[in-house]
Protein backbone atom coordinates (compact mmCIF):
# COMPACT_ATOMS: atom_id res chain seq x y z
CA UNK A 1 0.00 0.00 0.00
CA UNK A 2 1.30 3.31 -0.76
CA UNK A 3 0.85 6.47 1.02
CA UNK A 4 0.85 10.22 -0.05
CA UNK A 5 1.31 12.88 2.52
CA UNK A 6 -1.21 15.03 1.23
CA UNK A 7 -3.93 12.37 0.96
CA UNK A 8 -3.18 11.54 4.72
CA UNK A 9 -3.36 15.61 5.70
CA UNK A 10 -6.77 15.96 4.01
CA UNK A 11 -8.31 12.96 5.21
CA UNK A 12 -6.85 13.98 8.46
CA UNK A 13 -8.20 17.74 8.32
CA UNK A 14 -11.60 16.25 7.53
CA UNK A 15 -11.53 13.75 10.98
CA UNK A 16 -9.41 15.94 13.38
CA UNK A 17 -9.61 19.31 12.33
CA UNK A 18 -8.80 21.01 15.21
CA UNK A 19 -5.99 18.62 16.22
CA UNK A 20 -2.66 20.38 16.16
CA UNK A 21 -0.75 19.09 13.29
CA UNK A 22 2.32 21.17 14.89
CA UNK A 23 3.77 23.60 17.44
CA UNK A 24 6.00 26.28 16.70
CA UNK A 25 7.38 29.22 19.14
CA UNK A 26 4.45 29.00 21.44
CA UNK A 27 1.87 28.92 18.27
CA UNK A 28 -0.10 26.10 17.22
CA UNK A 29 -1.73 24.99 13.37
CA UNK A 30 -4.07 22.84 13.04
CA UNK A 31 -5.09 20.55 10.71
CA UNK A 32 -7.72 22.85 9.58
CA UNK A 33 -5.53 25.60 9.54
CA UNK A 34 -2.99 23.82 7.73
CA UNK A 35 -5.51 22.46 4.49
CA UNK A 36 -6.52 26.29 4.39
CA UNK A 37 -3.52 27.66 4.39
CA UNK A 38 -2.75 24.80 1.60
CA UNK A 39 -5.61 25.30 -0.61
CA UNK A 40 -4.48 29.23 -0.53
CA UNK A 41 -1.24 28.55 -1.67
CA UNK A 42 -2.20 26.38 -4.56
CA UNK A 43 -5.08 28.88 -5.71
CA UNK A 44 -2.73 31.35 -5.62
CA UNK A 45 -0.30 29.48 -8.08
CA UNK A 46 2.29 29.33 -5.68
CA UNK A 47 2.18 25.30 -5.10
CA UNK A 48 0.46 22.75 -7.41
CA UNK A 49 -0.22 19.11 -6.35
CA UNK A 50 1.34 16.96 -9.35
CA UNK A 51 2.01 13.65 -7.25
CA UNK A 52 4.88 15.76 -5.05
CA UNK A 53 5.64 18.51 -4.19
CA UNK A 54 8.94 20.61 -4.30
CA UNK A 55 11.17 20.40 -1.68
CA UNK A 56 10.54 22.31 1.20
CA UNK A 57 7.13 23.21 0.58
CA UNK A 58 5.56 21.85 3.41
CA UNK A 59 7.90 24.22 5.18
CA UNK A 60 6.62 27.23 3.68
CA UNK A 61 2.99 26.08 4.18
CA UNK A 62 3.78 25.66 7.71
CA UNK A 63 5.52 28.49 8.23
CA UNK A 64 2.57 30.58 6.21
CA UNK A 65 -0.29 29.20 8.47
CA UNK A 66 1.84 29.35 11.65
CA UNK A 67 2.04 33.24 10.63
CA UNK A 68 -1.38 34.17 9.37
CA UNK A 69 -2.90 31.64 11.75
Amino acid sequence: MSFNLATILTETALAAPDAPVCRFAGAATTYRQLDEQSDRLAADGEIRFVGELPKGAWGKILKSALRDG
